[in-house]
């Protein structure tokens, strides 16, 4: 990537494949700079800032993650992990009404494939989660049942629908 940028500096696919190659190797903040590079270069580059904003939410700075991911969503109204971002932060903030609306906005949107699990995958295991956490278990084991229907290798649904039938069972 580095050979890349030499050639041509305003290379965006280099500099938003080197911020996820640094992330991977655990250099959060040089694949930040990174992924604001490729802002730079391109400033409708939606996935860049979906990245850059995992990078500001795992540098607890949640302000700015929000910011980040409602402008990834601004530019590509599609843009399905920005609203499972989002819903995840507001649901570990224990804001459920917000997460459920980001997760049934992630689940209007075309799903895409994603390691390990699709968007879709995650946004129905996700409202189940935001669900059972409002008292409501039937729609977080409906929720449950259809992360596992679109993917049934996804153990963590598993585990959450397991443990949602045995909490409405006790009841």
């Amino acid at each position: 990537y580095h050979q890349a940028l030499e050639v041509d500096p305003l290379f965006t696919d280099a500099y938003y494949n080197l911020g996820l190659a640094q992330y991977a190797q655990g250099d959060v903040a040089q694949g930040m700079t990174n992924f604001q590079r490729a802002i730079k270069s391109n400033p409708d580059d939606s996935d860049a800032y979906i990245w850059l904003g995992k990078g500001y939410y795992f540098h607890k700075q949640i302000d700015k993650a929000i910011q980040t991911w409602e402008k990834a969503i601004e530019i590509d109204a599609q843009a399905v992990y920005a609203y499972n971002s989002l819903a995840d932060l507001y649901a570990e903030q224990g804001q459920y009404a917000d997460a459920i609306a980001y997760y049934q906005q992630a689940l209007a949107v075309p799903d895409q494939q994603g390691i390990p699990v699709s968007a879709h995958t995650l946004a129905h295991n996700g409202l189940g989660d935001a669900l059972q956490q409002q008292g409501n278990l039937k729609g977080a084991i409906e929720e449950y049942q259809e992360s596992i229907r679109l993917d049934p290798s996804f153990i963590q649904a598993q585990k959450n629908l397991e443990e949602a039938q045995k909490n409405l069972v006790s009841q």
